[in-house]
């Protein structure tokens, strides 16, 4: 009977390239979550305030998921081959912000409509402009919103 060790416990044979593998990939996942969550705050902000027509707003975000494979990373790849980003940890972060960007806002958007548009306008009669009110983590918007992030 042959032994055999996981490649990531104590005293395995782990290369340096998975360790490297491992450290991109979570790279790209902490870096992509955060861009995600920077961008869909402020659109999924701005959404709640000014809503738009509500099948128009569902058929945008669903459709970024629902298209199709050959329709949608075929182009992106080509467009990686010819420059030259295919092995580019910066391109992968890009694209799987994008992949994740739309329905981040659509989710984050159906929180913040909670969020009473009376508290951002007592706010602003306070004195406060409404970026700064968006912008403090512990006031307002994000302040009631962090529900959604933990």
């Amino acid at each position: 009977m042959s032994t055999t060790t996981h490649p990531e416990a104590p005293g395995s044979s782990a290369t340096p390239g998975d360790r490297l593998a491992g450290r991109n990939s979570l790279t790209a996942a902490v870096l992509s979550t955060t861009l995600v969550l920077v961008l869909a705050f402020p659109a999924a902000h701005a959404l709640s305030i000014r809503p738009v027509n509500a099948w128009t707003d569902v058929l945008f975000f669903l459709s970024t998921k629902m298209l199709s494979v050959v329709a949608g990373i075929l182009p992106l790849y080509l467009f990686a081959q010819k420059a030259h980003l295919l092995d580019n940890i910066w391109w992968f972060i890009v694209l799987c912000t994008s992949m994740n960007l739309p329905i981040a806002i659509w989710m984050l958007r159906s929180l913040l409509a909670d969020v009473p548009v009376e508290m951002l306008e007592a706010a602003q009669v306070d004195g406060a402009g409404l970026a700064r009110a968006f912008a403090a983590q512990d006031k307002l918007v994000q302040g009631l919103s962090m529900g959604a992030v933990k």
